[in-house]
């Protein structure tokens, strides 16, 4: 009888409460989003390491651009250039080789650009006791195209 080598297979635990701690957001342009933060997870060798992703689809998922190697993230406005929506979660890895491996649940974060074409009818001088022309505005662009208004007036400019 020939015995081989030994060898030693080690499980870890699954890495868990990989949770992000925010809802979906979302903003206007010029706006910030507030950092990205999930909580502590357990599991793996207890060392870990993050990577937080992003996808226009929430199903291609990249690096998100950035310091993207923390427990949290901030998600910077450029990258919402072109599109308004894009989706983060949080890569957490443990154990030698990176072996385990747990991916949070996404978020949704939205961009909204900011409105314009908010114009109005130009300004009117009239004598007391006469009636305006009444006001008018051209229909807004940019936004989440639903609007409401709220007509605001001042004896200032």
């Amino acid at each position: 009888m020939n015995n081989s080598n030994t060898v030693t297979i080690t499980v870890l635990p699954s890495i868990s409460n990989n949770i992000i701690d925010q809802p979906d957001l979302v903003i206007c342009e010029g706006s910030t989003f507030t950092n990205l933060s999930a909580s502590v997870p357990a599991g793996g060798t207890g060392a870990f390491t993050y990577l937080w992703q992003d996808s226009i689809t929430s199903g291609i998922w990249q690096p998100a651009s950035g310091a993207n190697t923390a427990s949290t993230h901030n998600p910077a406005e450029s990258m919402f250039a072109a599109v308004e929506h894009r989706y983060f979660r949080r890569a957490v890895i443990s154990g030698p080789d990176d072996v385990c491996k747990n991916y949070a649940a996404p978020i949704r974060l939205t961009m909204w650009q900011a409105i314009e074409n908010n114009i109005i009818s130009a300004p009117q001088t009239i004598c007391s006791g006469d009636t305006p022309v009444p006001l008018t505005g051209l229909i807004p662009t940019q936004g989440d195209h639903t609007y409401t208004y709220q007509w605001q007036d001042s004896s200032k400019a």
